[in-house]
């Protein structure tokens, strides 16, 4: 679930085939994890109501939106730009609420994918530290949520969901700083290739010179 910050887009080296298709494809992916995630709260829920349901549903739907508009502007998720502080509350806001609607017997193995889905999300369009300090905020909100799903603080919970939701996040981090690595070694080579063409001009233009004045010379003493 990773995407590419700004400073990976802005040089001249072109892009690994891999991570190209990977900056095409990623919308659809998050796409389907929070679709399947809707549609795992919805039938893992117990006793499901009308009013329920609609704001579960305009949760997801918000949530997607505000994702989807992301990408039209072209802020963050589909350019390399850093998105706007409105964008990352909007989502950051939305996943948090979508853990807190009170639906009975609601498999907590789903619970977490909304939040989970938005810190990787983030930590791949944002520098470290914001995205650090969302991942740390959706993950306490999540924790909360399993606590008063649960009516306790159970141990075992909260650690299994403090591994698995810094797996996703580790992996998305480790994704963008190989991606970074990659790019700016395609950034150094392709600098020094052109330094290396630069250093071949001048030296033909150095070795003209030399000729022109060689003639010179040779013409003065005849």
């Amino acid at each position: 679930m990773t995407h590419i910050p700004a400073q990976m887009t802005t040089s001249s080296a072109p892009a690994p085939l891999w991570l190209s298709r990977w900056r095409v494809r990623r919308w659809v992916i998050y796409d389907v994890i929070v679709g399947v995630g809707y549609l795992a709260n919805l039938l893992s829920a117990g006793q499901l109501t009308l009013a329920h349901f609609l704001v579960l549903t305009v949760i997801y739907g918000a949530w997607l939106g505000f994702f989807h508009l992301g990408i039209w502007l072209g802020m963050g998720v589909g350019s390399g730009e850093q998105p706007p502080l409105w964008w990352l509350i909007s989502l950051i806001g939305l996943a948090c609420a979508s853990q807190f609607i009170p639906l009975a017997n609601t498999d907590l193995n789903w619970l977490a994918i909304l939040t989970t889905t938005t810190a990787c999300l983030i930590v791949a369009t944002t520098s470290r530290y914001v995205g650090l300090m969302a991942a740390v905020v959706l993950w306490l909100s999540s924790s909360l949520a399993f606590s008063l799903r649960l009516q306790t603080w159970d141990l075992n919970t909260q650690l299994t969901l403090l591994i698995t939701f810094g797996s996703f996040v580790g992996v998305t981090m480790a994704m963008r700083e190989l991606a970074l690595a990659h790019l700016a070694l395609a950034n150094s080579n392709a600098e020094l290739a052109a330094a290396h063409t630069q250093l071949q001009e001048y030296s033909a233009q150095v070795e003209e010179i030399a000729a022109i004045r060689e003639r010179n010379r040779i013409a003065r003493e005849i």
